[in-house]
């Protein structure tokens, strides 16, 4: 029986690199490589100042449960529960953080199904006729006409890191 070793990842990362910006058609960087960092995340809220009072009580805030790798932006402490049709529920969703100018969910396929609705794939802040639902925190209950969906994919990096991927 042979054994065969497995090679280290700063190799294969740098080998995949290579490969990728010949397909490309572009000249492979020299230097070390910013540290690309992959993360998934498939169901989140995020929140306008207004609805997370409505959630939390007069002069909720959010706080640092967890920093992300986007700069400034981190998972909460606070959760909610989402109420969808049929009272099917997806509960302790985090919210994200800081609070924005809109309130929406990004949920995954299977949340979808679990909840019984169709949602659609949209880029984050559009909403319009998408479905809503109903959101419960220890405070308040909030009926959501439109918002909830499917996040299309995307990255966020930054722009040093465009730079040398060529973004």
């Amino acid at each position: 029986m042979s054994s065969t070793s497995t090679p280290s990842r700063p190799i294969v990362e740098a080998l995949v690199r290579s490969s990728l910006f010949r397909q490309l058609g572009h000249e492979v960087p020299t230097g070390p490589a910013p540290t690309l960092v992959v993360n998934s995340s498939a169901r989140h809220m995020h929140i306008s100042p207004e609805n997370l009072e409505v959630l939390f009580g007069a002069g909720a805030k959010l706080t640092v449960h967890k920093w992300l790798y986007q700069k400034d932006q981190f998972a909460s402490e606070q959760t909610v529960t989402l109420i969808g049709p049929r009272r099917r529920v997806i509960p302790n969703l985090r919210i994200l953080g800081p609070t924005r100018n809109l309130t929406q969910i990004e949920l995954a396929i299977t949340d979808a199904i679990q909840l019984g609705m169709d949602i659609p794939v949209r880029m984050s802040g559009d909403i319009k006729g998408t479905p809503g639902g109903y959101v419960m925190g220890p405070k308040g209950m909030l009926e959501m006409k439109d918002g909830i969906i499917r996040a299309a994919r995307h990255v966020h990096m930054s722009p040093d890191d465009a730079k040398f991927y060529g973004v």
